[in-house]
Order: C-alpha cells, then sequence, then structure tokens
C-alpha cells in the first residue's frame, strides 16, 4: 500500500458478500510526518487520522504478476486504536469476492498453544514480497493492546531491528492451525527483545462498520460448547433475493424464496429438511446431548415429533422455520424454544456470540399466514408491547432455565457470562429481534410459459415489488419501531397457500 509520499505499510484484506475492507495501521494512511507527531505528543490511538486524500492511497500487491492497484471509496478510523478500514470501491470488490470469508478470533479465547503468523511486506523484503513472521505468546498490553512475540524460528536479524520491519504494520495477525484461520488483530508496532504489539478486532470495529453502513464482522467462538444445532443443509433449500428495498434505521429485510422444483416451489424438499429440525427445536441442548451420549436418539427423535404434534401453538412451524435462519444463517444457535420457557417475553431465543467480548440474545418472533402486511402489523404490536419487559439475557437466570436445559459446560459458560464474578471477562451484552412472516403469495400462471431463466427473473421482480408495496403501505408501523433502538432481522418467504403448506407438514409428521 503506498500514499503520496511513498510510504510503504501492509494490510489484510477482509471480503464480506457486497463489500471488501482492508484492514491496517491509522498511522499508515496518515498524512503526518511521525516526527511533527512526536514534538505535539500525539498517540496515534486516539488521534483524529489527518486522512491522506483516498485518491492517494494505492492498494497493490508487487509479488503478483498482472495485479491492478485498487482503489479506496472510504477511510473509517477507529477512535480508540490505531486502526483504519480502507472500504474499497463497489467495482474492486468483483475481484475479491471469491474469498472466503476469515471470521474474527475472540481475543478472551486466546490459549497459551495458540500460534500466529504475519504476512506483510516489511523493509527487509524491501516491500516487494510477503515476509511470513511467526508469533507465541499473546497477550493484553495497556490501553486494550495485545503483545506477541517472535517466535525463535524466525529470521535472527528480525528479532532486534525495528528498520527491517518497518513496513510491517497493519498486517493481519492470524491464528492458525490444522483446523482454523482467524484473524485475531493487526500488527503495529515493533518493541524491543523481539516483542511486537497491535490492535485487537473486538465489537467497537464492528461498530464502526454498522455506524456507517456496512456488514459486520463475522467472529468465530471455537472453544465455547455454543454450536449450532441447524447446518447448512438448511440454506439449501432456499435462494435469497437481492433487493434495494429500505428500512429506516438501516434495519434490513432479508427476503429469500423457497428452491424452484422446474416452475413451481419444492416442497418436498423444506419439509424433508423440516422434519429433521423437529427434534432440535422440540428437545433441549441438554436432552439432545444425554441422547446421543447414551445411544437414545433413534428414542428421542420419535418422542420429539409426539410432543411437536401435541404442541398448541398456531405458530410452531413457522418458529421452527425462523429457528433454521438464526441457525444456518446468523450462526447463532438456539437457548430454548417458545414451549420451553412459559415466562418467555417473546417465543424462542438465541444466542449470538459478536467479536469478542460481545454477545447478542435475539429474541424471535415468528408467524405464517397469508397477508405479510397483516402479520407485520402483529409483529409490530407484540414488539411494542413487550420490549419494555425483557430481562436482561433474556430472564436466564430468574426462570430457573441453566440448570435444565444446558449441558455442564454449556452451563458454565452462561453462568460465566450472565453471572460474573471478579476473574470474569465483562462482556457488552445487547438484545436483538428477529422477525419471520411465510406469507401467501401466488405464482401467475402466465409466468409459468416463459423461459426457466426469465421465469426466475419475473418472478423474484414482482416478489420485490410486493414487499415494496408493502413497506410503503406499513409507514405507520415502521414509525412505531424507531422507538425501539435494537437490531431487527426480518426474514421474509412467500409460499403459494401458507395454510395447505402448515398442514401438509403436520400432516407428514402424524
Amino acid at each position: 500500500m503506498f500514499s503520496e509520499n511513498h510510504k510503504h505499510s501492509s494490510g489484510f484484506v477482509y471480503s464480506t458478500e457486497k463489500h471488501t475492507y482492508v484492514f491496517t495501521a491509522k498511522h499508515a494512511v496518515c498524512g503526518s510526518e511521525p516526527e511533527e507527531c512526536k514534538l505535539k505528543e500525539r498517540v496515534c490511538d486516539v488521534c483524529e487520522l489527518k486522512q491522506i486524500p483516498k485518491t492517494k492511497i494505492k492498494i497493490d500487491k508487487p509479488d503478483f504478476h498482472g495485479f491492478k492497484s485498487k482503489k479506496v471509496e472510504q477511510i473509517l478510523q477507529s477512535n480508540t486504536k490505531d486502526l483504519a478500514i480502507l472500504v474499497l470501491k463497489d467495482n474492486e470488490h468483483s475481484y475479491f469476492s471469491g474469498f472466503p470469508t476469515v471470521k474474527v478470533y475472540p481475543f478472551n479465547e486466546v490459549l497459551e498453544k495458540d500460534k500466529f503468523i504475519s504476512c506483510g511486506y516489511p523493509a527487509i523484503s524491501s516491500h516487494l514480497s510477503i515476509q511470513p513472521i511467526s508469533y507465541s505468546r499473546a497477550s493484553s498490553f495497556r490501553n486494550n493492546k495485545m503483545c506477541v512475540e517472535i517466535t525463535s524460528d524466525t529470521t535472527t536479524n528480525l528479532e532486534c531491528s525495528k528498520e527491517n520491519l518497518a513496513g510491517n504494520s497493519g498486517c493481519g495477525l492470524i491464528k492458525y492451525d490444522d483446523k482454523n484461520v482467524m484473524l485475531l488483530g493487526i500488527y503495529t508496532d515493533t518493541g524491543n527483545m523481539a516483542f511486537c504489539y497491535g490492535e485487537v478486532i473486538d465489537h467497537s470495529v464492528n461498530e464502526l462498520l454498522v455506524k456507517n453502513n456496512y456488514p459486520p464482522l463475522e467472529s468465530e467462538n471455537v472453544n465455547n460448547a455454543f454450536k449450532t444445532l441447524i447446518k447448512s443443509e438448511f440454506t439449501k433449500c432456499f435462494s435469497k433475493i437481492e433487493h434495494s428495498i429500505e428500512m429506516p434505521d438501516n434495519r434490513e429485510i432479508n427476503l429469500y424464496r423457497l428452491l424452484l422444483d422446474g416452475k413451481g416451489y419444492d416442497y418436498s424438499r423444506i419439509r424433508k429438511r423440516l422434519i429433521e429440525c423437529v427434534p432440535l427445536f422440540t428437545l433441549t441442548r441438554k436432552q439432545l446431548k444425554e441422547s446421543r451420549e447414551n445411544n437414545e436418539l433413534t428414542s428421542s427423535v420419535l418422542s420429539s415429533v409426539k410432543e411437536f404434534l401435541k404442541l398448541e401453538s398456531q405458530n410452531k412451524v413457522s418458529e421452527l422455520l425462523l429457528q433454521g435462519f438464526l441457525e444456518a444463517y446468523l450462526n447463532a444457535p438456539k437457548l430454548y424454544s417458545s414451549h420451553q420457557n412459559e415466562d418467555a417475553t417473546f417465543q424462542g431465543a438465541h444466542i449470538k456470540f459478536q467479536v469478542n467480548d460481545c454477545l447478542e440474545i435475539i429474541h424471535c418472533l415468528a408467524m405464517i399466514s397469508p397477508s405479510l402486511d397483516n402479520s407485520f402489523k402483529s409483529a409490530v404490536e407484540k414488539i411494542m408491547k413487550n420490549f419494555p419487559e425483557l430481562k436482561p439475557f433474556g430472564g436466564l437466570v430468574e426462570n430457573g432455565i441453566l440448570d435444565s436445559h444446558f449441558s455442564d459446560e454449556e452451563y458454565k459458560i452462561l453462568k460465566d457470562l450472565i453471572l460474573p464474578t471478579e476473574d470474569s471477562v465483562s462482556v457488552d451484552y445487547k438484545d436483538r429481534l428477529a422477525i419471520f412472516i411465510g406469507y401467501d403469495r401466488h405464482i401467475e400462471d402466465e409466468l409459468k410459459y416463459m423461459q426457466q431463466k426469465d421465469f426466475i427473473n419475473e418472478l423474484e421482480s414482482r416478489i420485490i415489488s410486493d414487499v415494496h408495496k408493502s413497506i410503503e403501505s406499513l409507514k405507520s408501523e415502521l414509525d412505531k419501531l424507531n422507538l425501539v433502538k435494537v437490531t431487527i432481522d426480518c426474514f421474509f418467504v412467500p409460499f403459494e397457500n401458507t395454510g395447505k403448506f402448515n398442514n401438509d407438514f403436520i400432516e407428514s409428521l402424524e
């Protein structure tokens, strides 16, 4: 990466579905001279960046033949870290769109045995080729920085030479082993005696992105017991519909349709998948674990189906669908379903571990009915009535389900989060809402005479148009939601006949 004064530095590319970010050190894209900053006693962490014009920043990969330098759309800067996020222009994103998403490794889960590596462009390689450097013994340092030690298997002249490591600032510090490759933070400073310093990628980075209307980073929780119950197979039943419908407060509509079987929806595929998910909805996490350990899973599955059929809720099928979306798409494991917690303010609840010491409890509202408008109005009414009654952590302490619903390992994790001791890591806790609405939308007969590609395009166009009209007509309900200062995830899925789909699924279980 080169600036107008030919200052060299490194960066880490992070690609999302719609945007590509380059993480780097804030001082790497600062127009001030280091000597000037020292005289004025400026500290990069809290200094307001004197930005170099984004047109003067060139992102390059000199050791990759034919690589065309990339241009920057926007520069975001942290006000508490020596960290900047360069958002690339939309036309540059396509180059990186096929890159795998590297998840963030929460700093509070770092183990003593963990090894790390960076691949920057330091002076030792004349800033022309990647120089892999290995690290270990990651620990916290003053002002929430991290400290890492260059390992002995790295070139000796790197260990004591700040000059040789000039330009390494901004490169990603990556955790690696046989199973995982994850981003811990970025390299910012070289110390003495082979020690180096960096900035942790934590929840404040996500807050910076979301504040500027960009999608947050994904976090991996490799050392905790909470794993999603419904896996990616669920996503193979749906196709996401891309659209430009806007919601107030930057809330996003997730619009999906069922996969097609010819020119109709493939109901058999989703029915089969939902049948497999019934035990994951009906049984507690503890019951599932014990049934596997005792080799009683088959009998537990049969009993769970019977219990599902006994549930009186009219929304149990839609709740099951929402559990699938939250686990398979948002990577948010279920805490409990509605029938497992009679005191729940909403229906079920999920937990989402964000970057580092930040977590969210997602409270669920799911319904399936002929009218999208009526269902959305009903959801808004329930939110406005029930949200003020929410208890911290979804009432997990008050309702006494910690012992009965979770394994010993899960119980310990939740207890440490909900009832922290002096030695526990404090967490930044937030509530979040998720709405699922399945609604009626008939596939017009004239569409079925089109070529398949044209049929799909026109069908999705009409679905988008219908939803857009509904959102326009629901302005008063959306205005009410502006009072609720939480993230709200909306999942809308059209069916040709919701009543028939609901009844057919129930009958398939009997």
